[in-house]
């Protein structure tokens, strides 16, 4: 497991009947075949559950949607007041955070409008703040209450 840009979390793991390692997603409470971007999409939410006090139940995984008239899934979701708040694209800490990446992002939020846009790589974290059609970067991800 590498090292991420992200305080050091503990996880459960196990290997399936196949011998792959998994990780126990506390959100979706089951176990995944782990994977480097799994491994930051996990760290990630735990960040933002410990240190930022986003609550696990307005944290949706791997939602699917229509983009292009093509079936996609954004990497996690957060929702405040039922409407999506938070988009964020995990990508795996070899993959570079790119205009690709953002623009990746930004097709999703055509369907969601969230008014934040998260791009990491475990090591690289990029924040976004979309209002109008206006994209502007921040320091960082703001705290739950501060949303």
């Amino acid at each position: 497991m590498q090292k991420l840009n992200l305080p050091i979390f503990q996880f459960r793991f196990k290997k399936d009947v196949k011998n792959r390692a998994c990780i126990f997603d506390s959100i979706r409470k089951k176990w995944l075949v782990f994977s480097p971007e799994e491994w930051v999409r996990q760290n990630l939410i735990r960040f933002m559950v410990d240190f930022l006090n986003y609550p696990k139940e307005i944290i949706q995984i791997e939602s699917g949607l229509k983009v292009n008239q093509n079936q996609r899934r954004s990497d996690v979701l957060v929702f405040k007041n039922s409407k999506a708040i938070v988009l964020i694209e995990c990508k795996a800490p070899n993959v570079s955070i790119t205009e690709n990446t953002l623009s990746q992002a930004l097709n999703y939020n055509q369907v969601y409008k969230a008014k934040y846009i998260v791009l990491s790589n475990g090591i690289i974290h990029k924040v976004f703040y979309v209002l109008n059609g206006s994209i502007n970067q921040l320091k960082k991800l703001p705290n739950f209450e501060d949303l």
